[in-house]
């Protein structure tokens, strides 16, 4: 962050370095992909993909060591491979395709990588690639906004609609204790935590600790922010009322002007307060047009929903509200950083309209691609076509 700050009052805004700076981010990302002759080579036999992952296992041991403790945390989770007996070889694969293309276990199993040839695997957008993507269209010297939820907030607190504040040290109690005497019952969240991580809702009332017990554990998890219940309007809140239901929409500012290619929303289930996919949400993809739900519901777990499971709303068709001030407002806040030009918001209905929940700089592709079924590089590299990157 200070080598950043630094970079940025030698050269605000000169685009070699900023050229530099993506090219270096990027081939960070790419420190643990095998090279293509491998992974052809390893598509084509089953054989050959095993002794070339077993090569990159001993390549890479602190990388394959988190891989493995990656893929044992999720087929722990989803019902339908607890008792496959071919568990050995569906770890292979998935070791492989972390190694070849970047994709997460998660993303393995939500794209249904098993099924795929490796033309249809290189369709989809990979964690790793997600990264590339932001890496070449973002400035990295700009997007310090979306790295602290609290300094996103501050940057677009209009368009929150609710109060926040950020604490992190025993200096701000006098802060705290003004804030939870008018919210009594807030959302807590690490400002540098993403995918539903460390958030929770707290109940001063309830929690059974004094204040000063309570504000001494949040600050003890590092610099969280808290803020004012989103309290959702009634047609979003007939999807699930427990948790914030939020749409992900992701805008891409390019040379013809803001665009929105692709729409979901998150939903979670009864008496689950967090939407996200990685917590067990469901996820639905929207038609851009008209705002209607557009798919069935699908989780990272691999369930596939017609109808919420708790509430029975079916989702084909269901008809979100205000759509186009959605739309707007997102392209609005958007055009106020031009040089972060690839944004997910996650966003809320309230009676007073949408509101913003946070953003993100490098949001993952998984929760479209999931939604939909089908891989999206092809989307991506059209709107490539037409954005001013720095790679």
């Amino acid at each position: 962050m200070n080598a950043k700050r630094i970079l940025r009052s030698i050269c605000p805004r000169n685009i070699y370095v900023q050229r530099i700076i993506s090219r270096l981010v990027s081939r960070r990302y790419y420190r643990y992909i095998m090279p293509e002759k491998d992974i052809i080579r390893a598509e084509n036999n089953w054989a050959e993909k095993e002794d070339v992952v077993n090569l990159y296992m001993k390549k890479w041991p602190r990388f394959a060591k988190e891989i493995n403790e990656e893929i044992e945390k999720i087929l722990a989770v989803v019902p339908i491979y607890s008792t496959r007996a071919d568990k050995e070889r569906l770890r292979v694969d998935m070791r492989f395709c972390r190694f070849a293309y970047g994709f997460k276990p998660d993303e393995f199993l939500c794209f249904k990588m098993e099924k795929k040839a490796m033309p249809e695997r290189r369709e989809y957008i990979s964690d790793i690639e997600r990264y590339r993507f932001s890496s070449a269209v973002n400035s990295w010297l700009d997007v310090d906004v979306f790295m602290d939820k609290y300094a996103t907030y501050k940057t677009f607190k209009p368009y929150y609609m609710r109060e926040a504040i950020s604490i992190s040290k025993p200096t701000h109690f006098s802060r705290f204790l003004e804030f939870v005497n008018k919210h009594p019952v807030f959302v807590k969240k690490r400002v540098d935590r993403w995918g539903g991580e460390s958030v929770d809702m707290v109940n001063m009332t309830e929690c059974g600790k004094t204040e000063r017990e309570c504000f001494h554990e949040i600050i003890g998890e590092g610099k969280c922010i808290l803020e004012e219940l989103v309290l959702q309007s009634e047609t979003m809140a007939a999807l699930n009322a427990s948790s914030v239901n939020t749409v992900r929409c992701v805008t891409y500012n390019t040379k013809k002007g803001i665009v929105i290619p692709n729409d979901f929303i998150r939903t979670g289930h009864d008496g689950v307060f967090v939407d996200n996919g990685g917590r067990g949400g469901i996820i639905i993809g929207i038609d851009f047009e008209t705002g209607r739900l557009a798919t069935e519901g699908v989780t990272m777990r691999g369930e596939v929903f017609t109808a919420h499971p708790d509430t029975g709303i079916r989702f084909k068709g269901y008809q979100l509200p205000e759509w186009q001030q959605m739309l707007d407002l997102c392209m609005e806040m958007s055009a106020k950083v031009p040089s972060v030009k690839y944004i997910s918001w996650d966003m809320a209905h309230t009676k007073k309209g949408w509101v913003v929940v946070e953003g993100n700089y490098a949001g993952r592709f998984i929760g479209q691609q999931a939604a939909f079924g089908r891989g999206m590089k092809s989307d991506i590299h059209e709107v490539m076509r037409i954005i001013d990157t720095y790679i």
